[in-house]
């Protein structure tokens, strides 16, 4: 798939600093925006700024404010299920459990997960 945009969602700056530079390095062109919690990716979603036809979301699960599974929980709404069909999303987290994993692929929007520590490889895999 061809992705207009790509949102890093994490509130770890290294983390979403890490997955800035990989992604700069696989897709020059692809536009990167951040945000730092579930509810900022969310308003942005919802907003007049969103605008893209297909973005791929690189999510956090554990987050303040609005964790990955509040923010994935809110796009299986009926409501916004215009929005969820313009978004592929990959788990990034430093989870090891099974339980997170066997549940954030429930979610149909949900494409890969990846455990940090991200490699060029784990996301070239995704990007391309």
């Amino acid at each position: 798939m061809k992705w207009d945009e790509c949102a890093i969602v994490d509130d770890n700056k290294f983390d979403r600093l890490i997955c800035e530079r990989i992604i700069s390095r696989i897709s020059a062109d692809l536009a990167i925006t951040e945000f730092r919690s579930g509810k900022e990716i969310l308003d942005y979603l919802l907003s007049d700024s969103f605008v893209t036809s297909n973005i791929l979301i690189l999510l956090d699960i554990n987050m303040p404010e609005m964790n990955g599974y509040d923010f994935l929980n809110e796009m299986i709404k009926p409501e916004n299920s215009e929005i969820a069909s313009k978004i592929t999303v990959a788990i990034i987290t430093s989870s090891t459990r099974k339980e997170d994993y066997d549940q954030t692929i429930q979610y149909p929007m949900v494409k890969g997960y990846l455990q940090k520590l991200i490699m060029i490889e784990h996301l070239k895999g995704i990007i391309e």
